[in-house]
């Protein structure tokens, strides 16, 4: 009966930190949305030509504030209290107990907590970064440490899709829409300017 009770007291205690976890994570990623549409603002959300160079970080940054609130407003509506750890009658575990398969549920709570650091800091990074080193260098290496990183993809299929991300963005921004995209403002770089 003990062993039960030290396992129900750390259940209680992972819902509680789960419970706090998930909104406040999702709150600091609508945070971070708000800090990009901010800077953006900064940039220049137009010029002579139409379309300025902050146009599209504003829009990023937009969504990313919005999905961040809907996931913080989400997580807080979906708090429950923990399962039983006493089954039920008949043996069965208590309605809103383990999943049929005996796993972790699918939801947010289930992630990597170190990948989720990760990939916030590399967004900090991203933002801090792009102002000295320009959008598309900074995409490319935000692109190329989220694959290896966080999503832990192979060195190949990495590459393939910085790159492939990073031509697409240059190529359908500065090309085919004629959009300034920030250049790097650091010597070494200059010559990636027009």
């Amino acid at each position: 009966m003990p062993a039960k009770h030290g396992e129900s007291a750390a259940a209680d205690r992972e819902h509680r930190v789960r419970a706090v976890a998930e909104p406040a994570t999702m709150a600091a990623i609508a945070l971070l949305g708000v800090v990009v549409v901010v800077a953006s603002v900064h940039m220049g959300l137009t010029n002579a030509l139409g379309v300025g160079p902050g146009m599209f970080p504003f829009v990023s940054g937009l969504l990313l504030a919005a999905l961040g609130v809907a996931g913080a407003v989400t997580a807080t509506a979906r708090r429950r209290p923990p399962p039983e750890a006493e089954p039920a009658s008949g043996g069965e575990p208590a309605s809103g107990g383990e999943p049929a398969s005996g796993g972790e549920p699918s939801t947010f709570t289930a992630v990597s907590w170190p990948r989720l650091a990760t990939a916030v800091a590399l967004l900090v990074a991203f933002v801090v970064a792009m102002p000295y080193f320009g959008f598309v260098v900074t995409l490319t290496v935000l692109t190329f440490a989220l694959m290896t990183l966080v999503a832990r993809r192979g060195l190949v299929l990495s590459i393939v899709l910085t790159l492939a991300l990073s031509l697409g963005v240059y190529y359908g921004f500065g090309v085919l829409l004629d959009v300034y995209l920030p250049g790097p403002t650091v010597p070494f770089l200059a010559w990636m300017n027009p």
